[in-house]
């Protein structure tokens, strides 16, 4: 699957016998794994059925000396197998259960394993995360927030800004300062860190990344999402699709495509921008959704936001300085020590 989400990446690289020297190793690991489960349960067959045998055969060797000496008779020697096989039966089923006990056991493990884990995670950022909570309405707030990354290295230091509903706001600085993973603290899905984050209505925020997710199925579908199907008529779809210059995808709202692989990285920004025209979101959060469009389709793309959102926050991450123009405030991630960073807000 990771072949085929990237072959044409791979072709244009030349490197097929690459990838197919790594999918033939992996290949080879899962083969050498059969086997061995194979040589297991060929042990374990031969094991068992050598028990089911001796159950019929040992019972008459015992009573056969005394049915010889005139002992035993013929109803003795039957009733000695018939109590063989019911104390045999009965511990024979550790036996037969041998494969079920091994899988019970092997579950038990990995669960236990999973939960030692997630336990030694939330132990690990229960002293120190970031709380997220709701706040008043019309303001995101972030209070002394300091970012880290999972393994306790500083990112971004003391943030303490307010963002209030309506607001433009560009963000800059370097690449690797954690301009991505302050966006990803606010969304509430990076804990690593402290401080404190007040959110305005969750339900109203649409974070639009870089590259946008396009689920599988019918293109209406995939240019409602967050929304369901059906959330949106299409006229308002194939509206928002030529707004963003999508003509051609606006007549195609019923085609059913791996629309990943159908559309450039370009048509895929753009059509996550008619994502936030569709859905009207009152907080917008860029992160460099729009890094592959030209600087003449960028600037479309936000004097097209400001002037059908003209109520919404906007905060944008991006590369070019031009954008600052389509901002009222700019936030700048400065490097100060050690791969340390500070945000200063003009």
């Amino acid at each position: 699957m990771r072949f085929r989400d990237n072959v044409e990446t791979v072709a244009l690289s030349r490197g097929e016998q690459l990838e197919r020297l790594g999918a033939t190793q992996r290949f080879r690991n899962v083969m050498l794994n059969w086997w061995e489960l194979i040589l297991a349960q060929r042990r374990l067959t031969v094991f068992t059925g050598i028990i089911g045998q001796a159950n019929g055969i040992v019972p008459r060797l015992m009573a056969a000396p005394g049915f010889f000496s005139g002992l035993m008779t013929l109803g003795t020697v039957v009733q000695v197998r018939f109590a063989y096989g019911q104390v045999s039966g009965a511990l024979i089923w550790f036996v037969n259960a041998y494969q079920e006990i091994a899988r019970w056991r092997a579950n038990v493990e990995r669960l236990a394993s999973f939960r030692e884990v997630m336990e030694e995670a939330d132990a690990d950022i229960a002293h120190a995360r970031i709380h997220v909570v709701a706040g008043p309405a019309g303001a995101l707030q972030l209070k002394g927030v300091s970012l880290r990354d999972p393994h306790g290295r500083r990112l971004i230091e003391d943030i303490d800004v307010v963002v209030n509903r309506g607001d433009r706001v560009a963000i800059s600085g370097p690449s690797g300062t954690g301009k991505t993973t302050l966006l990803r603290a606010i969304a509430g899905v990076w804990p690593f860190g402290r401080g404190r984050i007040d959110l305005p209505d969750v339900e109203r925020m649409l974070f639009v990344p870089q590259r946008p997710y396009l689920p599988e199925g019918a293109l209406r579908a995939v240019v409602s999402y967050p929304a369901s199907e059906g959330t949106h008529e299409d006229t308002r779809i194939g509206e928002a699709l030529r707004l963003v210059g999508l003509d051609a995808l606006a007549e195609r709202l019923d085609a059913v495509e791996s629309w990943a692989q159908q559309l450039s990285p370009a048509e895929q920004q753009r059509l996550g921008i008619a994502r936030v025209l569709l859905n009207e979101p009152a907080w917008v959060f860029l992160d460099k959704a729009t890094s592959a469009l030209d600087e003449d389709l960028e600037r479309r793309i936000y004097e097209l936001l400001a002037e059908r959102l003209p109520q919404s926050t906007l905060i944008s991450i991006a590369h070019r300085i031009e954008i600052n123009t389509h901002h009222g405030r700019h936030w700048s991630i400065v490097p100060v020590d050690h791969g340390v960073s500070h945000l200063r807000p003009d």
